[in-house]
């Protein structure tokens, strides 16, 4: 991952850890603006993750990436959950690796970057016009005001999409992030 990252003129490697311990204390000494986090380090219970990285973030406000070979989707929504900007998938992702750590820089970007498979979910033609909505960040106010419909009823679409998505991934709740990111995805 190094010597790939060396390659970019734009990314400067300030640093590398072997423990979650390490990647703290690094990043307030080295204020770095990216981290790949590697799920399977030492020193890591999987239900302290949020600790980890909101002390990363309070020492350093560095952007965590989740860099893993680890799959599924509640995995992947956990880990956007607890802060990270990205989940992405070492085993497909190694030649593409500095694009997306410019993406997540430069554009603020929430990022997903894995082989397992989208599930087919049923949208009517509504959700589907509120689905590309969101997908382009507008609010429920919004929302409402280009369809000329009550922010209710905008609301109640919302809550029937957010359902769609809770079943055929398996995450229970869909929080606000991960339908911004899902409907990016599919929207």
């Amino acid at each position: 991952v190094e010597s790939d990252l060396n390659k970019d003129p734009k990314i400067k490697i300030i640093g590398t850890a072997n423990s979650y311990d390490s990647v703290i204390e690094k990043a307030a000494l080295l204020l770095p603006d990216v981290i790949l986090l590697d799920l399977r380090m030492p020193g890591h219970d999987k239900d302290d993750l949020k600790n980890y990285i909101a002390a990363i973030k309070s020492k350093s406000n560095s952007k965590v990436i989740v860099f893993s070979n680890e799959v599924g989707w509640a995995r992947i929504h956990r880990c956007l959950d607890v802060g990270a900007s990205a989940y992405i998938e070492k085993a497909i992702s190694i030649g593409r690796l500095a694009e997306f750590i410019h993406r997540i820089h430069e554009n603020d970007e929430i990022l997903i970057y894995t082989a397992e498979k989208l599930p087919i979910i049923q949208f009517s033609k509504r959700q589907k016009e509120i689905l590309h909505f969101i997908a382009n960040g507008k609010e429920n106010d919004e929302i409402a005001l280009h369809l000329e419909i009550d922010v209710k009823t905008v609301q109640s679409y919302v809550n029937e999409i957010k359902s769609k998505f809770a079943e055929s991934f398996g995450i229970h709740p869909i929080r606000p992030r991960t339908l911004l990111l899902l409907a990016s995805k599919l929207g």
